[in-house]
């Protein structure tokens, strides 16, 4: 799976001409057949980090596609170390930065509830709690 992720669901998604019926299908591949061990290279993938854990520098933001993906593997309660959250929550803040209009997306702050509601005390052990208040601040503003 994890060579398909990076030859067929990363250029599919960061495709700009993607439409909802692909995020759906790959949604679909994700809830249903995806198996859970894959859960954590999926992650990497839509945050553009490498296999061995070792990012290609910090974490990108996520488009609009990646942020439905997204929210469809965290709805799963994959187990997620404390430095793949805190990848999540840098990766929404470059998001926000990036893409101002991101900030007033239903899906976008749906991932944000969905991260707090299904990783609270997750991320408040690995410290990035404070981080996701800013965003959550952002979002609401």
């Amino acid at each position: 799976p994890r060579a398909s992720l990076h030859a067929v669901v990363r250029p599919l998604l960061t495709d700009p001409s993607v439409g909802s019926a692909q995020v759906e299908v790959v949604n679909r591949i994700v809830k249903d057949a995806l198996p859970s061990t894959s859960h954590a290279a999926l992650l990497n993938v839509l945050l553009r980090k490498r296999e061995d854990g070792e990012g290609e520098g910090d974490a990108d933001g996520v488009g609009h596609a990646e942020v439905a993906v997204l929210l469809a593997l965290l709805q799963a309660k994959p187990p997620l170390s404390p430095s793949q959250l805190r990848d999540i929550v840098e990766g929404l803040h470059v998001t926000v930065r990036e893409e101002a209009t991101m900030a007033s997306n239903l899906k976008f702050s749906n991932l944000v509830l969905a991260l707090v509601s299904k990783y609270g005390k997750e991320l408040a052990s690995c410290g990035a709690a404070l981080r996701l208040t800013s965003l959550a601040e952002t979002i609401t503003t």
